[in-house]
């Protein structure tokens, strides 16, 4: 986002870099809620089901 504005418009939003951060960290903790929760984690590589 910040390279698109900069290059572009040659103005760059100052939270563009924060929002980003929040972003990956939160979509990190969902695909490891949806990894346990679709038991893809596992410790023995099995499926109870």
């Amino acid at each position: 986002m910040q390279v698109f504005t900069r290059k572009l418009f040659n103005f760059v939003f100052f939270w563009s870099e924060e929002v980003t951060l929040l972003l990956l960290g939160w979509l990190a903790f969902m695909g490891i809620a949806l990894g346990f929760r679709e038991n893809i984690l596992h410790p023995h590589g099995t499926n109870h089901e």
